[in-house]
């Protein structure tokens, strides 16, 4: 597992969320190989041509809530948005459940890769016409922090104090 570069924070959090959740989280059509679900942005043209078919899932790049990292500050803090768009209404409840109880159950492991405190920040629910059919649309928000593991270092020496308190 690799760690989140600081230089690369939107992208990185991305891949993380997409191969915790492309792993993790079961396709009800049980597409395999190339044929994707998991994008990073909605793939309009693809389910116009009728390439790909719902569900699928949006998961936005990270949004950095706060100035990025400087001299005295080693974390940044972060949101993340992910959508279920689906021809069904309990379809898209029902991964939108499975996503977020993903994410519960791996917090320790994205806080390892320099994602902490993730919080489930909100849920939403809207539609949009595709087509003449409606899709539904289930939204969750997360927070965190995201902790600079890597390119801050400090330098530690060992020093014996003498009995006349001196350092040696």
């Amino acid at each position: 597992m690799s760690v989140i570069s600081r230089r690369r924070i939107p992208t990185d959090t991305y891949q993380k969320f997409y191969n915790l959740l492309s792993v993790q989280l079961t396709d009800p059509l049980s597409r395999s190989g190339p044929t994707k679900w998991i994008f990073s942005s909605y793939p309009e043209e693809d389910i116009l041509e009728g390439a790909i078919t719902y569900p699928i899932i949006i998961i936005e790049p990270a949004d950095m809530l706060s100035e990025p990292h400087t001299q005295t500050k080693d974390k940044a803090m972060l949101n993340v948005g992910i959508e279920v768009h689906s021809n069904k209404m309990i379809q898209a409840d029902q991964i939108l459940t499975q996503l977020i109880s993903i994410l519960d159950n791996f917090r320790e492991d994205l806080k390892d890769q320099g994602l902490d405190k993730i919080q489930l920040e909100n849920t939403s629910t809207d539609f949009h016409l595709q087509g003449g059919s409606r899709v539904h649309v289930r939204m969750v928000n997360y927070n965190m922090q995201h902790i600079f593991i890597s390119g801050k270092s400090t330098i530690r020496t060992q020093k014996t104090l003498t009995s006349s308190a001196v350092i040696a």
